[in-house]
């Protein structure tokens, strides 16, 4: 039960580092005055990278399990 709840938490670190770095980016974006559409970009692609760390974590979490 204690390896699932570590593993939470690191996925928790995940997105709150990968939120801070997403918003510190975005309101420099915006401080810029780049047009919209750069600034949406920008959001969604370090949303995928999200969601494939948390994938990787996740797939490396049932490696663990099945061996």
């Amino acid at each position: 039960m204690d390896i699932e709840r570590k593993d939470m938490s690191e996925l928790t670190d995940i997105d709150r580092i990968i939120n801070r770095h997403i918003a510190r980016l975005l309101s420099e974006l915006e401080e810029a005055n780049c047009p919209a559409i750069y600034i949406q970009a920008v959001k969604s692609k370090l949303s995928w990278l999200r969601a494939d760390l948390n994938d990787m974590k996740g797939t490396e979490h049932e490696r663990s399990y099945n061996q």
